[in-house]
């Protein structure tokens, strides 16, 4: 059996074994949000902070060190200067074309979407492809969290929302 958190059902879900989550953001609370955003930020900032002796080496390959002790220590302060100015003006330049291609995107985008969203599915079209009673389909929408459990086709066996196990163990003791 496998087992699966979900936030809602959505057309294409359990087409195979692959797309067996479901995102939906917007059903997600602010806190979920920034938490799963704050720790993408953080594992690509790790996987950046490995990468760093290999820029290094890539560094050295070039020849950086060697511009750094000609340019810097050794060089003209008069020719550093030119060649910093220079860059500037090329990063500007850079940077002006690439907003005016995004400008000139949100001018000829704006407010035409082509892309279409499919269209929610029914209770009625949920229940017929989960083979269930329709009732239960409006139950688990509204679960703050639930866990389906699947065969080994990746057909829904059970569905438990936010532990109803649990729930009827804490009634029974209290």
């Amino acid at each position: 059996m496998s087992n699966v958190n979900v936030a809602t059902f959505g057309n294409s879900l359990f087409r195979d074994k692959e797309h067996l989550i479901i995102e939906e953001p917007k059903l997600q609370s602010l806190k979920q949000r920034y938490g799963q955003k704050t720790l993408a930020f953080i594992g690509w900032a790790g996987w950046l902070y490995l990468l760093l002796p290999l820029l290094n080496m890539v560094g050295w390959f070039f020849g950086i060190q060697l511009f750094y002790e000609k340019i810097v220590i050794q060089g003209d302060k008069v020719q550093l200067t030119a060649l910093i100015i220079a860059y500037v003006i090329l990063i500007t330049v850079v940077l002006n074309m690439i907003a005016g291609w995004a400008l000139y995107h949100i001018w000829r985008f704006a407010g035409k979407e082509r892309r279409k969203l499919q269209p929610p599915a029914s209770v009625e079209d949920m229940s017929r492809y989960f083979h269930v009673k329709s009732y239960r389909v409006p139950e688990w929408q509204h679960a703050k969290r639930m866990t389906l459990y699947l065969n080994d086709k990746g057909l829904l066996e059970t569905v438990d929302t936010l532990g109803e196990e649990v729930r009827r163990a804490a009634q029974r003791l209290g």
